[in-house]
């Protein structure tokens, strides 16, 4: 919009879009113009709204196991696209609050969308700021008749110190393990 004062967000959208799509990351860059790009709809439910359905639509036969499977699946997904995000530098400025730029699609795999803000640094915060947002909704992981996942926040945060000092796959190993 000519009005809008986000100058550039379209051709920063698109400069990071063809970075991160070489490493499968984000939707799929179709073609771009002058002040247009079109990228691959992408189909599935924004994080949170995926997240209560699993827990909401388990059947009663289901296993505590298989809810919180598909949810550890999923965030253990996101941390990974973001640990990527972190080894090329790049901070997307928006894990710490994802519920509208992440998408889960049919085959429960999350896409992360919304990168007209991504910016490079020496210093990514891609996979802390998500660990924050998976502390925040602690409560809603595991207010469900199946106890999906319990997270020790107080873990989860140092570890996250760890990971910030020193920006390695061990570290991000050593979260993820955490989550399961």
């Amino acid at each position: 919009r000519k009005e809008s004062q986000a100058v550039e967000r379209i051709n920063n959208e698109i400069k990071w879009l063809k970075i991160i799509n070489k490493h499968n990351l984000g939707p799929h860059l179709l073609f771009y113009g002058q002040n247009y790009f079109v990228y691959q709809f992408v189909e599935g439910e924004f994080i949170l709204d995926w997240i209560t359905k699993i827990q909401k639509t388990a059947p009663k036969t289901n296993t505590q196991l298989n809810t919180k499977t598909k949810i550890t699946k999923m965030l253990t997904a996101v941390l990974k696209q973001c640990f990527i995000l972190d080894q090329l530098k790049i901070n997307k400025e928006e894990m710490h609050r994802p519920p509208k730029h992440i998408i889960i699609n049919s085959s429960n795999h999350p896409i992360l969308l919304d990168f007209e803000r991504c910016s490079p640094t020496k210093s990514p915060k891609n996979v802390t700021q998500f660990i924050e947002f998976i502390c925040r909704i602690d409560s809603i992981l595991k207010t469900n008749k199946l106890k999906a996942l319990e997270i020790d926040v107080k873990l989860f945060r140092t570890l996250a110190k760890e990971y910030k000092h020193t920006i390695s796959h061990q570290n991000l190993e050593k979260i993820i393990k955490c989550l399961s």
